[in-house]
């Protein structure tokens, strides 16, 4: 291809820019601000037991109930039905003792009033008197009401050993159940047989 008299192509105009001269500055892009790290999101930490806190309060180891004429009339023909299973049937004078034995404990422990018992409950485990139940010998704890009693059920580590149970005041029953449940897992308690049948008899 033949240039024009001018020497120039024919693509190319006259105002295109000229290549010799020297290239502007480019202007510095601005620097990213850095924007602030998210925090990390992390789970609020579990409470901590109440340590240094204290309850105290005061209950009777047991519930009184009151029995009228026709639970000692029931009473009398049970244990009259168990002397004579005893004596005609299993012809066991080991038997015959242990009902009398039994039911002359029976009789002492209706009769003799209720003691009134101070409970301490803190980081070092219950006070009940002056014996201390470390929270390790229980694995759990359940609450229960009987009419209008509140207890705490107290359930042991060790196989066939008795449960705990322990008394407390309704207008302190909010701060019992915290102070323990900063130790030990709740779960729903269930009565065995025997205590179903000690609770039915109202003994």
């Amino acid at each position: 291809m033949e240039p024009d008299k001018n020497g120039a192509n024919y693509w190319q105009h006259d105002d295109a820019p000229d290549t010799n001269l020297a290239p502007e500055p480019l202007e510095e892009a601005p620097e990213p601000v850095a924007e602030p790290a998210e925090e990390a999101l992390t789970e609020p930490d579990e409470p901590e037991a109440p340590v240094g806190e204290t309850v105290n309060w005061d209950a009777r180891e047991h519930i009184v109930h009151q029995k009228g004429g026709l639970w000692f009339v029931v009473f009398i023909l049970v244990v009259a039905a168990l002397l004579a299973l005893a004596i005609f049937l299993a012809k066991s004078v080991t038997f015959v003792i242990l009902i009398v034995v039994s039911v002359a404990a029976l009789i002492v422990y209706i009769k003799r009033p209720p003691r009134e018992i101070h409970y301490s409950l803190n980081s070092k485990g219950l006070h009940i008197g002056e014996t201390l139940y470390d929270f390790n010998q229980f694995k759990a704890f359940g609450v229960l009401k009987e009419d209008e009693y509140f207890s705490i059920v107290l359930i042991p580590k060790k196989h066939f050993s008795p449960v705990t149970t322990v008394y407390f005041p309704e207008n302190q029953g909010e701060a019992i159940v915290d102070m323990f449940g900063a130790y030990l897992p709740m779960q729903e308690v269930k009565l065995d047989a025997i205590d179903r049948l000690i609770r039915k008899l109202r003994i």
